[in-house]
This record gives structure tokens, sequence and C-alpha cells, in this order.
């Protein structure tokens, strides 16, 4: 039997057993263009899922408290980075004005997670100012870097505000 007919048959019987969705019909493996569309509605799915967490993840922490959600998270095994990461993609979602946030609902997780990295009010401005209108074809790598670039601006900015409140004090 041939590894691709193997892979069907596993793929068909774990369908059966568990209830997942497996990229299989009628007993046999998707491929091609079917494959593809499968794996980009999991792909959605799963940024959609790590928002969602990340809002329960939210409740329960206002729920028990900071002390206690941490100690809960320990005792649940769940990684504390993970959760961490869901809750700064979902409290992005919930911060963001309501057009910004659909416009960032579009995006994987990966690319939320490092717009998150930012505060919302700041995103926000991103996007009025024209910087993430293509955000969805914008790569990871280059998203990280204008948004690490944006960090600066907004540091060098405090340290200006700050020397000109200092300069205003002595004069």
């Amino acid at each position: 039997m041939s590894e691709n007919k193997k892979l069907s048959a596993r793929i068909t019987d774990l369908k059966k057993y568990t209830k997942w969705d497996m990229p299989a019909k009628s007993g046999k493996a998707l491929a091609g263009k079917a494959l593809d569309s499968w794996l980009d509605d999991k792909e959605q799915a799963a940024h959609i899922n790590a928002v969602e967490r990340g809002i329960g993840y939210l409740l329960k922490k206002h729920e028990l408290g900071h002390g206690a959600f941490s100690a809960w998270i320990t005792s649940t095994g769940r990684s504390p980075r993970s959760v961490q990461e869901s809750i700064k993609a979902a409290q992005l979602m919930i911060d963001l004005t309501g057009a910004n946030a659909r416009r960032v609902a579009h995006l994987p997780v990966r690319k939320i997670n490092v717009l998150a990295s930012l505060p919302p009010a700041i995103v926000d401005d991103m996007y009025e100012d024209g910087l993430l209108d293509d955000a969805e074809s914008i790569d990871q790598k280059d998203l990280r870097e204008i948004v690490n670039l944006r960090k600066q601006v907004e540091k060098q900015q405090a340290l200006r505000d700050k020397a000109e409140d200092k300069l205003a004090a002595q004069l």
C-alpha cells in the first residue's frame, strides 16, 4: 500500500472516531485546490480561535484576580506565554476602533501578535496614516520592522516631551 493510501486510510479512521474536521472526503484525502482551501479555512479558524481564547482568558483573569490567575494557568498546564499572547491579541481587538478591529480581524494571528506589541491607539493611528493599509500582504518580518520603527518613534517622542517639560520647568 502506498504512503498516500495509508495516510488517506488513517485520516478516514481518525475522522470517524474523533469527529474532527479532517482533510478527507468520501474516504479519500483531499488534494490540490480542495486541500488548499481546507488549509486556508483552518488557518483562518486558528487565528480566530486564538483571539477568542484570549477573550476567555481575560474574563478568567478578571474572575480570579492577577495572582490567582497565574496560579490557575500553572495548574492547568497551559503555557503562560501562549496565554499572554492570546490575551494581548484579544485586548488589541477589544481596544481598537470598530473599522480597524474589522481590518485586523482578517490578519493571521502572528501578525495580530506583532501589532499587539503596540498600544491600540498607535495601531489605530497607523491605520489612519495609511501605514497598515496593506497589512494583509505585508510580509510578517516587514510588519515587525514597521512596528519596531514606530516603537522607536514613540520612544523618541516621549524623550522629547520629557526634555521639553524639563526645559519649561527651568524657565
